[in-house]
């Protein structure tokens, strides 16, 4: 019996580690274009779009935010709604890893409204045979949701300080600082009162409700204020600071550059100690990546 509850055990932790693989995998590269499969083969004609500035409006890419985001909030879910399941891991796992799961859904939802505006707001796990009819929420609808998705997270479990051994994971300060940005996006005029939308297809097919803010409301600005001086506050707290070298001979012998901006230029986006980076992407660069190595023939 102890046998079968080892194979057992070992067999739904490789699922949930799957899932967790899985979820990171929708994360966008946005220097290669938000699909970030290791089976797909990004285009260079959108890559080297963006590298020439070439990119307009009708010729974006292949950035599929809509379905890779949600495929990857599905997931989340699968990971929340299972993880509980799983015998012999410690209870205290389990909660970081809904905290995390939290946290990209919030994460994921942003990305959406971002590149959209009014989203639909996935709230629980659709089954691939649901026949819900969704549709989009108001866009303040939604970003109150986002917002207090991410305060779920940092308030049920989710890790203030993440180990060297899972740089590059969700924290607090990550979450506070994403749910700043939120709201700064929210009271930039750009979606706030902005009378382009008045004449656009953004609009409740039931009530005939505009889905976007088309009176300018100047207290959103107070609240963006506070998300931000919160997230500072709490960077402050753990020592966050600007990456800073006071002069050359700090530079070790074998690094380069020497020029003191140029080092502090380079050494801000490589160095793993560096404490101005609150949210790390420790994933490989591709082709055209700034830190791709080059390898001669």
């Amino acid at each position: 019996m102890n046998v079968r509850l080892r194979k057992m055990h070992l067999k739904i932790k490789m699922q949930l580690n799957a899932i967790c693989i899985l979820v990171m995998l929708f994360m966008p590269k946005e220097r290669e274009g938000a699909i970030y499969i290791k089976e797909v083969i990004v285009s260079p004609i959108m890559t080297g779009n963006f590298l020439r500035g070439t990119h307009t409006a009708a010729n974006i890419g292949d950035f599929a935010y809509w379905s890779r985001m949600y495929a990857g909030i599905r997931r989340c879910y699968t990971l929340i709604n299972n993880v509980d399941a799983v015998p012999r891991m410690e209870e205290e796992l389990k909660i970081i890893y809904k905290a995390e799961a939290n946290f990209l859904i919030a994460y994921y939802h942003f990305m959406l409204l971002r590149a959209y505006g009014p989203i639909i707001i996935m709230d629980h796990e659709v089954s691939v045979s649901s026949t819900e009819k969704l549709k989009r929420s108001p866009f303040d609808v939604c970003v109150k949701w986002i917002a207090d998705k991410y305060d779920e997270a940092c308030n049920n479990g989710l890790l203030a300080v993440q180990s060297s051994s899972y740089y590059g994971r969700a924290t607090q300060l990550a979450a506070k600082a994403l749910k700043a940005r939120l709201y700064l996006y929210a009271a930039s005029p750009l979606f706030n009162g902005n009378s382009f939308y008045a004449n656009s297809s953004l609009y409740d097919p039931e009530t005939n409700e505009p889905l976007m803010p088309l009176d300018y409301n100047p207290s959103k600005w107070n609240t963006a204020l506070t998300a931000c001086q919160e997230a500072l506050t709490l960077a402050n707290e753990q020592k966050y600071t600007q990456f800073q070298i006071a002069n050359e001979s700090e530079i070790p012998e074998e690094c380069w550059p020497k020029d003191l901006i140029q080092y502090a230029l380079k050494m801000q986006i490589m160095d793993k100690k560096n404490m101005e980076v609150i949210w790390a992407d420790t994933r490989t660069e591709g082709v055209y990546g700034p830190q791709k190595p080059i390898r001669s023939a």
